[in-house]
């Protein structure tokens, strides 16, 4: 009987948090994108800024772009054509009927001097703002997600992804379509190789490549030894 109850009354305080989280997430949809948070700043004409956003003077948003809500960008600044900043992150629960959306309310900081190339999408944060660090580069098709934290001058080849929560540190180098799993950090002056896929801590300085991601002279052997029939 007391595991019955115990069962019931979980099931009530699931019901209620999926309650909760669904009158937190219809606040989107009452949101007003009239206004302007733009004044000075440079925006194309078909991109859209929300006013709840916050831009420099010297920001420049390219055609196309998209700002929303709780999004701070800060001095030389340039949003790529196509990009979009500050979208509900990818952060779900499971509820009584299906899944429901956790809110993502923390936004993201695009720190002074940060470019993004075309067709970004940076997600906002859950907890804390996504954030991506002081003259940090990101070619065409990048996508970061909820809570990440890419930090300074880093040069970010196309197409590659950050999931949620990992952490990125200085002076990083990635190529294209290589990942960055979630919660986990890759250190300042790391380099990772094209199509890498980072599942594990990288330390400060390391040159990884492959799947899972390991030393680069070690990929660059195993690669070898499979190919040569040995």
């Amino acid at each position: 009987l007391r595991a019955a109850g115990s069962l019931r009354a979980a099931g009530s305080l699931r019901d209620r948090a999926a309650e909760s989280l669904r009158a937190v997430e219809s606040l989107r949809d009452r949101e007003d994108w009239s206004g302007s948070a733009c004044h000075e700043a440079r925006v194309a004409p078909s991109a859209v800024v929300h006013p709840g956003a916050s831009l420099h003077a010297s920001v420049v948003v390219e055609p196309g772009a998209v700002i929303f809500p709780r999004v701070r960008i800060e001095a030389d600044v340039v949003v790529g054509a196509g990009s979009v900043v500050g979208r509900a992150g990818f952060g779900w629960a499971q509820g009584p009927s299906g899944a429901v959306r956790i809110p993502q309310l923390a936004g993201v900081i695009l720190e002074q001097g940060v470019e993004l190339g075309a067709n970004c999408t940076i997600d906002s944060g859950c907890l804390r703002p996504t954030r991506i660090g002081r003259d940090t580069k990101l070619d065409a098709q990048v996508h970061v997600g909820h809570n990440a934290q890419l930090g300074e001058r880093c040069l970010i080849a196309a197409q590659c992804g950050f999931a949620g929560s990992c952490e990125v540190g200085n002076e990083v180098r990635m190529g294209g379509q290589s990942g960055v799993a979630d919660h986990v950090r890759v250190g300042d002056r790391a380099q990772v190789a094209a199509k890498t896929g980072v599942i594990r801590d990288v330390p400060a300085g390391e040159v990884v490549a492959g799947f899972p991601a390991v030393s680069r002279n070690r990929w660059l052997r195993a690669t070898a030894k499979l190919f040569s029939g040995r």
